[in-house]
């Protein structure tokens, strides 16, 4: 039976519970647990919505001035997302699904 948690989501989803948000059901399996565990973290799955894996890169949030002092300060443009701030972004490490049904 899976346990349903509306409080939010979790950073890597490092539990074995699902969780509900808005648009999506998100659910922790086996695929996700083990690319996390060979990666360090750095790598991820999302499914689309036929429940296709997909592999995502994990960036981390990082400031201009971590780059380049030359660049200014604050956070880099790529984790703004009008006043919210992305703790991190999702690359696909792999070409994924081209079907207009299952974006990723």
């Amino acid at each position: 039976m899976a346990y349903l948690d509306f409080s939010g989501l979790s950073r890597f989803w490092n539990n074995a519970k699902t969780f509900i948000n808005a648009k999506n059901i998100v659910i922790r399996d086996q695929l996700r647990a083990e690319v996390e565990a060979v990666s360090g973290g750095r790598n991820t799955v999302v499914r689309d919505s036929d429940g296709n894996p997909h592999i995502m890169c994990v960036i981390p949030r990082f400031r201009l001035e971590d780059i380049d002092a030359s660049l200014g300060s604050g956070n880099h443009p790529a984790f703004v997302a009008g006043s919210t701030v992305k703790s991190e972004l999702l690359i696909g490490k792999y070409e994924a699904s081209k079907s207009a049904q299952n974006k990723v």
